[in-house]
């Protein structure tokens, strides 16, 4: 629910700038390309991170440093939070795009619409990480009378 709500919150935010800088008679907020880029390159950071976590986790030679997982933890759900706030920032804008009563120009929509599709990536890699960073079952061996698959059972 967090979620969706600050996707309303960036669309919201992005409508009421464009809005507001329409009504001052200003041209529309243009995000930079480095925003887009930006996102996306974060969500790959955070996924690349997580993902040699995940792997570090159950192997007798390698500890899982509690703090480092915990930070890594916190990174993705930021990640997740801050890319939903960007896609809806991105979308708000090419909401009002459509509504002015003179189309901006095409490279205005492009990086509106790679604003939005970065803050996907970003939300994306942010969810993929925090579902790496979950923490596996603790039981090794499982349990023969649960496990209808186990060998030792009766066919």
């Amino acid at each position: 629910m967090t979620v969706v709500n600050t996707a309303i919150t960036g669309f919201g935010l992005g409508l009421l700038l464009q809005l507001a800088r329409s009504a001052m008679g200003h041209a529309p907020f243009v995000p930079p390309l480095s925003l887009p880029v930006t996102l996306v390159l974060l969500g790959g950071i955070v996924l690349i991170l997580a993902i040699v976590q995940r792997r570090t986790v159950g192997r007798p030679d390698r500890l899982v440093n509690p703090f480092r997982a915990v930070r890594l933890l916190a990174a993705a759900k930021a990640s997740l939070l801050v890319g939903t706030l960007f896609a809806g920032f991105g979308g708000g804008m090419l909401l009002q795009f459509g509504m002015r009563s003179v189309s901006p120009a095409v490279e205005v929509w492009q990086l509106g619409a790679a604003t939005l599709g970065g803050g996907i990536v970003l939300a994306v890699c942010g969810a993929i990480a925090e579902f790496l960073c979950r923490v596996p079952p603790a039981g090794d061996d499982p349990d023969p009378e649960e496990d209808p698959n186990h060998a030792d059972q009766p066919a």
